[in-house]
């Protein structure tokens, strides 16, 4: 004897919104079903009535794709705590050993870091605008190579003119090698003093 059809008009199920009847198949009844995403498939009724089919499977596509998107962020939010709390990471003597940390609102809680710095643009990686300054929302930026390394604390800055460049820029700007401006530093100039008397063998002062 056929078992009780189930009606399943107009239900909804997960993301299905049950349309129509189907097709029988083997005596099971199919039902047409509509995704929110606009897919439609033909899903056992059992499979409905039971919760094992609770969409198309752009239900799963969404959680890979921020999963995925979510990893880039979350991988710097680790190395972050990684590089000012663990003593035996590589680059440890340059954060947490000099006093580098992490403000607690980020320290506790990822989805606070992401809601404070939202999603890293293509090609940035996290920096702090103060260098000798604590991981924490006034502090940092997801910022391009070029900015992260002018912000490094190895760079040699100098101001020519009231204007405040790398040693680098100075160079390029100046046309003056590298190798002249590190010579004079190997003397013991500072990089200020070195970029002075440059200019001032060249008539510029």
């Amino acid at each position: 004897m056929p078992s009780r059809l189930h009606d399943m008009n107009g239900k909804t199920v997960g993301l299905w919104t049950v349309m129509s009847r189907g097709t029988n198949r083997r005596h099971q009844a199919y039902w047409l079903c509509q995704c929110t995403c606009g897919a439609e498939r033909e899903i056992l009724g059992s499979s409905l009535r039971m919760g094992d089919s609770l969409s198309c499977g752009c239900r799963n596509r969404r959680a890979i794709h921020n999963k995925r998107a979510r990893q880039r962020e979350y991988r710097v939010w680790e190395q972050m705590k990684s590089r000012c709390l663990n003593p035996r990471h590589k680059r440890y003597s340059r954060y947490g050993g000099r006093g580098i940390s992490i403000c607690d609102r980020w320290r506790l809680s990822f989805a606070a870091f992401m809601t404070d710095m939202g999603p890293c643009p293509p090609g940035r990686s996290i920096d702090r605008i103060d260098n000798d300054g604590n991981y924490a929302p006034h502090n940092c930026a997801w910022v391009t190579p070029r900015t992260q390394t002018l912000n490094r604390s190895i760079v040699r800055w100098v101001v020519v003119n009231g204007r405040r460049m790398c040693l680098a820029e100075w160079c390029r700007e100046f046309h003056v090698s590298p190798k002249t401006a590190y010579k004079a530093m190997a003397s013991g100039l500072s990089a200020q003093a070195a970029v002075e008397s440059i200019l001032a063998a060249r008539g510029f002062r």
